[in-house]
């Protein structure tokens, strides 16, 4: 049961950073169309959004890696532990 516990704790931290960089996109979306003439700094504002966007996207895509190889590992210590047990018991 453990381990479902780790994996949804796991699942629901990934989805807030999901929600945080598509929080982040809306962000983007919503500042003013440029059109010709000066919008220097509403292009470096744009850039700043999609720049932090991108950045929890990969903290994001971290966060999904570090979840995997924990509930591997979780897995196999599981495994090893009823094997033990098994052995323990078995003729």
């Amino acid at each position: 049961m453990s381990e479902l516990r780790v994996g949804a704790d796991l699942e629901h931290q990934v989805a807030a950073r999901h929600h945080q960089a598509a929080a982040g996109l809306d962000e983007l979306l919503s500042l003013p169309a440029l059109g010709p003439g000066p919008g220097t700094g509403a292009m470096l504002q744009m850039l700043a959004v999609l720049l932090e966007t991108s950045h929890q996207l990969a903290q994001a895509n971290d966060l999904t890696a570090d979840a995997v190889r924990d509930v591997a590992h979780v897995i196999r210590s599981t495994d090893a532990r009823v094997e033990q047990e098994f052995r323990a018991v078995g003729p």
